[in-house]
């Protein structure tokens, strides 16, 4: 819970910089991460930051939710899409049903947590078979190997898992199938 807290922290104190500061970066990631989205659904900006990805994909679906832990950057989102539900909770532990995401994004978040297996297991629950799970890491905390061994473990069709030189991320790219049971 530590680790989490301080995580929290210390993004409230970038809030105001962070864009500046990686929206280039980050935006890399998105273009690649987009190509794959479904559109005109439900998805899950999971660890929204200051909204950047929300801003991009807010028309073109149905329903768009944002959750952060921590707040300093769910205000500057709120700034930034004022008309997109935004939460503030633990990836650990997400505030919604089985099922009721058709994809679920979380960018350049999984290398912030004490046990990423624990918060992509509940990517896993809240997307609905036959949703997307688009999700980077940064390679150097995580391996490809690594994101290939949390697909095998949670259940997924792996469908992309990507090293690319030009950004600092493992992406991957699976689809939850009718057959995924969360283990």
């Amino acid at each position: 819970m530590e680790k989490k807290l301080e995580v929290a922290r210390y993004y409230d104190e970038t809030s105001r910089r962070y864009e500046r500061r990686y929206a280039e970066i980050q935006n890399k990631k998105y273009r690649i991460l987009l190509a794959h989205s479904p559109r005109g659904r439900k998805v899950l900006d999971l660890g929204c930051g200051t909204g950047m990805l929300l801003r991009r994909i807010k028309g073109d679906h149905e329903l768009v939710v944002g959750i952060d832990i921590s707040l300093g950057m769910l205000r500057k989102a709120r700034k930034e899409v004022p008309d997109v539900p935004l939460i503030l909770a633990d990836a650990d532990h997400l505030p919604f049903g089985d099922e009721c995401f058709d994809a679920v994004f979380s960018v350049t978040v999984l290398q912030n947590l004490p046990d990423p297996l624990s918060a992509l297991r509940e990517v896993v629950r809240v997307t609905k078979p036959g949703g997307r799970v688009l999700v980077s890491t940064l390679k150097r905390k995580h391996s490809k190997e690594r994101v290939r061994e949390w697909v095998k473990e949670l259940g997924l069709r792996e469908d992309e898992i990507l090293e690319r030189e030009d950004v600092e991320d493992v992406l991957l790219i699976a689809t939850r199938t009718i057959e995924d049971r969360i283990k």
